[in-house]
């Protein structure tokens, strides 16, 4: 931020021909000279502007320079802002002593040999745009300051915003793994239990089968037996039943019996062929298992 290097300068005279006297030797330097003619219109300037330094004539009606120059220290804006006394007359030590207790840091006496005026305003110039640039850099680096103050403020509250998000996703993992473990935790449960429930299937599977093939060996056992013991039996019921006719043949053309042998006989051939009957049966029985029995259809 580039520094002006313009400032205001104070001429302040109750004679015009001593202000435009200074105007002309003060002009070079460049600078805003502001005029007065009473230490009243000084105090107004001095009101409006920001002064480098004040060029005050001590011997003035009404308010004098020593007044004037009370009355402009006593504001803090121009408390510090230096006066260089103009005089006509040669001073005293007790008058150069007032005059600094009111403020002032120099005098220069009438008529003013020019380049002494342009040196001693120089340096007070120079003075005080080295102080305002003072003031600007500070101003600057307290603006500085502010806005790294407000950058570590915004940071420490980003941080803690992180921190506070961090703790409330760590708190949301635990809480998640935490519920991830039990859901593991039933699901391996619920596996064990298929699993023994499979196991048990599988033994009780084994065991259906294994009932299965018994039963199934028994009913072949069982159809085998029927099958031997009927054919078994068949042939001397056969031969028995055949007998038994033939001997019913053979007495009734003899008549070689009694009735009453007779319904013996008759009794014995009923239960024979009663006999042959259920085992005729249960041969049916066996081929109908093995699907081996013909059906053969008959006209009545």
């Amino acid at each position: 931020m580039p520094v002006d290097e313009t400032v205001s300068i104070l001429l302040v005279d109750d004679r015009p021909e001593n202000l435009l006297a200074l105007e002309a030797i003060l002009k070079p330097l460049g600078h805003q000279l502001l005029k007065a003619l009473s230490g009243e219109e000084a105090l107004k300037h001095v009101l409006q502007h920001d002064i480098a330094v004040i060029l005050l004539d001590v011997h003035m009606p009404g308010m004098d320079g020593f007044e004037t120059a009370e009355l402009i220290h006593s504001r803090k804006r121009s408390r510090y802002t230096p006066i260089i006394f103009l005089t006509a007359v040669n001073i005293s030590d007790t008058y150069m002593f007032r005059g600094y207790e009111a403020g002032a840091v120099d005098y220069v006496l009438k008529p003013f040999v020019p380049q002494i005026l342009i040196s001693k305003v120089s340096v007070l110039v120079e003075l005080f745009l080295q102080n305002r640039k003072i003031r600007q850099q500070t101003e600057q680096l307290n603006a500085t300051i502010a806005e790294l103050e407000n950058e570590v403020a915004q940071r420490k509250s980003t941080e803690l915003a992180l921190r506070q998000a961090q703790e409330e996703l760590e708190r949301r993992v635990r809480e998640r793994t935490a519920g991830l473990a039990a859901v593991n935790q039933a699901l391996r449960a619920e596996m064990t239990v298929r699993q023994q429930v499979e196991e048990e299937r599988a033994r009780l599977l084994v065991r259906e089968q294994q009932a299965r093939a018994d039963a199934e060996a028994a009913v072949y056992v069982r159809d085998q037996f029927l099958s031997i013991a009927s054919h078994e039996l068949k042939t001397p019921l056969t031969a028995l039943l055949g007998n038994t006719q033939l001997l019913q043949r053979r007495v009734a053309k003899n008549n070689l019996l009694d009735t009453k042998n007779q319904h013996v006989l008759d009794v014995i051939e009923r239960q024979a062929n009663r006999l042959k009957k259920l085992i005729d049966a249960l041969l049916d029985i066996s081929r109908i298992q093995h699907g081996q029995l013909e059906l053969t259809h008959k006209s009545l």
